[in-house]
């Protein structure tokens, strides 16, 4: 519980610090909403501001998620309150890295081209 609060803390600071430092700070939709071709202008999250894929697909153009089941060496705990569960290395400090980005490389160069 406590490594998931400090990195939830570690990523609301890297995200102010970046917001800080930039002249604008982007939000990205990343829901699959593909199927709500039926919003009004005013219901769409482009019509603020917010980066969507394009069609609202979940992988897109401006976001796609890799989950730790698909992500190869991606680090994480199967129980976040056994420290015991740490799948490689449980938090990035702690794994491989140059393994972790030559399996990444691996999974990125099978993503399909749209």
């Amino acid at each position: 519980m406590i490594r998931s609060f400090s990195q939830l803390l570690m990523i609301t600071w890297l995200t102010a610090i970046n917001a800080i430092h930039q002249d604008k700070f982007d939000v990205i939709w990343n829901v699959p909403s593909e199927q709500c071709k039926e919003w009004m202008l005013e219901e769409r999250p482009e019509s603020y501001g917010v980066l969507v894929n394009k069609g609202h697909k979940f992988h897109g153009e401006k976001i796609v998620l890799l989950y730790e089941e698909k992500f190869g060496l991606y680090p994480y705990y199967k129980n976040e309150s056994d420290p015991e569960s740490a799948i490689n290395g449980g938090i990035p400090q702690v794994s491989d890295h140059s393994i972790m980005i030559f399996n990444l490389a691996l999974i990125v160069r099978e993503l399909p081209i749209e």
